[in-house]
């Protein structure tokens, strides 16, 4: 209840999580061997070549290496974090989009940073691991790759030393798969004891209920594919996992007011950018292309404006939250305007909310042409109340439209369940969650589709998307506010019209569920829709336990299986 969402404490916070659950993992291991090796093979003979057959293989077994780079891995995971986090990155990248350059990830600075440390005070890796130096490289690059994270679909990276059946580690710090892992854990919980009061994170829970299971051939590129998976009965906690991430944004991280707030950060920043901030290298150390950016990356003796950091290390970790302050105490006349900005989000003179936020974005509007409308309608609006007037009045009205452009705001509220790593659209999000029953391994492991869910825990929408209004210029409220009005009432019919349009043409329910990595028509049936979610009985209405066949087992594709078997049941 004590928590502290500093980044600092984050990253300490991971990097217990993150050796907590390897170290997790190399207990189930040494259990697993203890019981083979006994006067009794394991509960279920059948798991000893199957759903954790790669796991127990000596090329998977865990050792102090692992759990070091594991736990480092959390620890400097967050270290390409400039000032405000995330914010920061959206205002570098806001600026790199207009010039036609490589967006910022500050996942990338992160390894950039960990290597810079490194040589900075040379720390010899394998004199600390008590490793050779190519032993010692090896980790370094899977500690970056750690970082990264690694997608189902790409190839197990050879750099990193490791045995592919050892893929599992990846998914621990940061899982491209399916979005649980040790850093949405632990910030999760912290935001949410910190700013709300109460957490349903059952992080223990999590992590003593997971295990590592063995994919089929086609879907690990090789034989040996390692997942992390759980226990089915963690299907609940896991869904209110992401169900604490959406109330996280909609009441912390997305509040309106926080979203204004970082926007007139942003333009502070924007303000600011051509004036030197920050003490760097003489020589800008990263990206080449950066280097012809000369008029925002340095002046003379190695100083570096925000947005210029970026393209060198020294500067760029010696950036902080401090640079608000800078920019508010500065006699420096260019920062005038940032000033100003500044000044405003002190005395809460925030920009102005026009009217009410449109609820629900129609699919088929973008943001940039809500805010085109907008325009139009307020030059419409201004043309009507300006019959009658003097010359100079419509020369006024007129110079008021063509500054409308920066005086409005849209900015879109974006909240869903979580969105998939591997695709990128919010959806059911177990749907690339990996379960297993402990009392039934022959049947290997499997999905959960949002269908086999009780309806009662389902939402409505797994994603909204809303659109809110603001105008720097506080005069300009009514009239913006009037257009944004008509605007709505626009977007809103052509909502209505599509929907009875997909009505019209779509003979499936109304709520299709996009529920699985596999295809919708596959008849694969993976875990009872009474007893999972729903009621806690098992049983069929026959009276007997329903088993269904694995999706995933050693060297069977997971799809060709569902197919010849999917439609089957077993006593």
């Amino acid at each position: 209840k004590d928590a502290s969402h500093t980044r600092f404490e984050h990253s300490l916070g991971v990097a217990h999580l993150s050796r907590k659950m390897v170290e997790h993992f190399q207990r189930l291991q040494e259990k697993r061997a203890r019981r083979r090796s006994g006067p009794g093979l394991l509960d279920d003979p059948a798991s000893v070549s199957g759903i954790f057959s790669a796991f127990d293989s000596p090329e998977a077994q865990i050792d102090s290496r692992d759990v070091t780079c594991v736990s480092l891995g959390g620890l400097v995971h967050d270290l390409g974090h400039g000032p405000f986090s995330h914010m920061f990155e959206d205002f570098v990248n806001s600026v790199r989009v207009e010039q036609g350059l490589p967006k910022f990830c500050h996942e990338d600075m992160s390894a950039r940073i960990l290597k810079h440390l490194l040589t900075k005070h040379g720390i010899e890796m394998d004199k600390y691991m008590e490793t050779t130096p190519e032993e010692a490289e090896q980790d370094l690059a899977f500690v970056l790759k750690l970082i990264e994270g690694l997608s189902p679909n790409d190839p197990m990276p050879v750099q990193c030393g490791r045995h592919p059946s050892k893929r599992f580690l990846f998914e621990i710090v940061a899982n491209k798969r399916n979005g649980i892992d040790v850093d949405k854990l632990d910030y999760f919980q912290r935001d949410s004891s910190t700013a709300i009061g109460k957490t349903d994170v059952q992080v223990d829970r999590i992590i003593e209920a997971s295990a590592v299971c063995t994919l089929a051939e086609t879907e690990a590129q090789g034989q040996g594919h390692t997942a992390v998976c759980y226990e089915q009965k963690l299907g609940p906690a896991l869904f209110a996992l992401f169900a604490e991430r959406m109330d996280l944004h909609d009441r912390l991280y997305q509040h309106h007011v926080v979203n204004v707030v970082e926007r007139m950060i942003t333009d502070a920043f924007r303000a600011a950018m051509d004036v030197p901030i920050v003490r760097g290298s003489p020589i800008p150390s990263l990206a080449p292309w950066e280097e012809t950016q000369a008029s925002t990356q340095a002046s003379t003796q190695g100083d570096y404006t925000l947005y210029g950091a970026t393209s060198d290390l020294e500067a760029y970790v010696n950036l902080g939250d401090w640079v608000f302050n800078f920019i508010q105490g500065s006699f420096d006349p260019r920062l005038a305007e940032a000033q100003e900005i500044i000044k405003r989000i002190e005395s809460r003179n925030l920009y102005a909310q026009c009217g009410n936020p449109l609820m629900r974005r129609p699919k088929n509007a973008s943001k940039a042409e809500i805010k085109e409308k907008i325009l139009q309608e307020w030059a419409r609006l201004g043309q009507g109340n300006s019959q009658g007037a003097s010359q100079d009045q419509e020369t006024s009205q007129g110079q008021e439209t063509s500054q409308a452009n920066d005086n409005v705001i849209v900015i879109e509220r974006t909240l869903n369940y979580g969105k998939d790593p591997v695709d990128g659209t919010a959806g059911f999000p177990l749907r690339r969650v990996i379960f297993f029953n402990p009392k039934d391994l022959a049947r290997g492991a499997f999905y959960v589709r949002e269908e086999q869910i009780s309806e009662l825990r389902l939402p409505r929408a797994w994603e909204k998307v809303e659109v809110w209004v603001y105008v720097k210029d506080p005069s300009t409220i009514k009239v913006v506010s009037d257009a944004w009005e008509n605007v709505k009432r626009e977007l809103k019919s052509r909502d209505r019209n599509t929907v009875t349009e997909e009505n019209m043409t779509q003979n499936s329910p109304a709520r299709p569920g996009l529920t699985s990595p596999l295809a919708s028509t596959r008849r694969v049936s993976c875990a009872s829709a009474n007893s999972y979610l729903g009621s806690s009985s098992a049983a069929s209405s026959s009276g007997r336990r329903r088993s269904r066949p694995p999706l995933f087992s050693q060297g069977m594709d997971p799809i060709e299986e569902a197919d010849s078997q999917g439609a089957e049941s077993r006593d």
